[in-house]
């Protein structure tokens, strides 16, 4: 199945709300991931990796949402590369 037919799929089953409420849970658990990595609790690349998938395809499906294509998002990241070059 193709990304937007699979999260137009999740959006019709699950609806907006409960998908930007997903949305929150994943960048959330990804946060808290990353704390207890710092604080240097047990937690492992796996469990990182596998919540930043989660944020990724979360991503995806908000921009769905939103409204948000490739070509505003990606000039926007564009934008950010260069911001970050400068300030290095």
């Amino acid at each position: 199945m193709k990304r937007n037919e699979l999260y137009k799929k999740a959006l019709t089953k699950w609806g907006e709300d409960k998908q930007l409420d997903k949305w929150e849970e994943e960048l959330t658990e990804l946060l808290l991931a990353i704390k207890r990595h710092r604080s240097g609790r047990d937690v492992s690349l796996e469990d990182i990796v596998s919540e930043m998938v989660d944020v990724e395809i979360m991503n995806e499906q908000g921009m769905n949402i939103l409204g948000i294509d490739q070509q505003m998002y990606y000039k926007a990241k564009r934008q950010k590369k260069v911001r970050l070059e400068k300030r290095l």
